[in-house]
């Protein structure tokens, strides 16, 4: 069982072709209710294992195998609906990490304000590496002195 399955339509539901009526008066809901049997007040554990046992038979399985095949299609379907969710937050996603890349207006300012003083301390630390450099030549052919 998955997802594509249930999705694509190739999936096929074993349990009997019947209507609601019949497996509303198979499992117990008086007539009167038939129309609006999710609110009816007799819904007890043993009229669901009945309806349980009455569509598993119909489909020539267990009860167990039935609340598995239901679990699958049941996970199938919100696999898909994750699945879903996920292509919808994925741009919004990228759109607040692309907000993230950039500083905030504020920090943009001050930025761009000491742009000029952080490129003069960049070019001076630069020379001065490149100074310590050309010293370095000269150190390396010298001997240490003993103590």
């Amino acid at each position: 069982m998955t997802f594509e399955a249930v999705h694509n339509g190739t999936f096929v539901d074993p349990t009997p072709d019947v209507g609601a009526a019949e497996f509303l008066a198979a499992v117990g809901v008086p007539a009167e209710w038939f129309a609006a049997a999710e609110r009816w007040p007799g819904w007890t554990a043993g009229a669901v294992r009945t309806g349980f046992r009455w569509l598993a038979d119909g489909a020539g399985w267990t009860v167990g195998r039935l609340l598995a095949e239901v679990g699958d299609v049941d996970l199938a379907r919100l696999e898909g609906r994750v699945a879903a969710a996920r292509a919808t937050l994925a741009p919004l996603a990228a759109v607040e990490r692309g907000r993230g890349a950039v500083p905030a207006e504020s920090a943009l300012v001050a930025i761009l304000r000491y742009e000029r003083h952080l490129t003069r301390e960049l070019r001076e630390a630069v020379d001065a590496l490149e100074r310590l450099r050309a010293l370095r030549p000269a150190v390396r052919g010298r001997r240490r002195r003993a103590k």
